[in-house]
């Protein structure tokens, strides 16, 4: 969102990050190939399946081979399907369906790191994975 981007930019040298608003479900200001590494933290834990599903092919087809992707996303299932619903607004996403959707996309999995931590006193499980291209 833009209110982010501007949070961002307040902490942030202007000079060593250039920030895109994207449109929520693609990375289509971002050639192909162009990027070593992508890093998301805070987002994929509230995002669907399906939008999951169009994010890991854009990772795919921006990283160029050999890059690296460290995703932070959501570790529940039994969730309502309405995320923010759910505890943290955590959708339903399990360590191994991440993995198996981004070997769909061409993905390979490095790593996966499963963690807990309290949000709002809310004990909360998420999962950190590592793919490559």
């Amino acid at each position: 969102s833009k209110i982010c981007i501007e949070e961002c930019q307040n902490l942030e040298s202007k000079d060593k990050i250039t920030y895109t608003l994207g449109n929520g479900y693609s990375l289509e200001n971002t050639k192909s190939e162009s990027k070593d590494f992508v890093f998301s933290w805070g987002t994929f834990i509230h995002l669907h399946k399906d939008v999951i599903e169009l994010y890991l092919e854009e990772i795919h087809r921006v990283l160029k081979p050999g890059g690296k992707g460290f995703i932070h996303h959501s570790f529940l299932s039994g969730g309502s399907d309405t995320s923010f619903d759910n505890m943290g607004g955590r959708s339903n996403m399990q360590p191994d369906e991440f993995r198996l959707l981004s070997e769909q996309k061409g993905l390979k999995l490095i790593e996966q790191e499963n963690f807990q931590h309290y949000v709002n006193g809310h004990l909360l499980f998420d999962t950190v994975t590592t793919i490559e291209k």
